[in-house]
């Protein structure tokens, strides 16, 4: 299969910088996979599980929300975070579910961006771990 180079950037460090066959993402339509060739486009991402496929094997990281680009030769995601699965600690992300479900309740239209925006993280961390146990099992 041909490959491009996906690179994977957040505000403090290069996630990844090597070839891929795909990257599969979620944007504000639903999952998109991007193959070598495609056509240019730039489009916001949502947090959730990211799937990078290099021809060997597949990975799968969780991932905040941010923005694809593709590019004739390249492929750029470009998140807030970027987390393998040994890297997301689950009792910060349930404590985080708990503390962002009251907030919810409690600030009421106020903060009710910020809040859902926590939970579509957590749940999006939750899912890779969930993935990473399946496939350990």
């Amino acid at each position: 299969m041909k490959k491009f180079l996906l690179r994977m950037l957040t505000p403090e460090r290069t996630f990844w910088d090597a070839e891929a066959v795909s990257v599969t993402v979620v944007d504000n339509e639903g999952e998109r996979q991007i193959l070598a060739g495609h056509a240019p486009l730039v489009v916001a991402l949502r947090p959730a599980s990211v799937r990078i496929d290099d021809g060997e094997k597949t990975r799968v990281c969780a991932s905040g929300e941010g923005f694809l680009t593709v590019e004739k030769d390249a492929v750029y995601l470009m998140c807030q975070t970027f987390e393998w699965p040994e890297e997301i600690r689950d009792d910060r992300v349930n404590r985080a579910i708990q503390e962002h479900t009251e907030g919810l309740s409690r600030d009421g239209e106020k903060r009710r961006d910020y809040h859902e925006m926590t939970l579509e993280r957590a749940r999006a961390r939750l899912s890779v771990l969930a993935l990473q146990q399946r496939k350990n099992n």
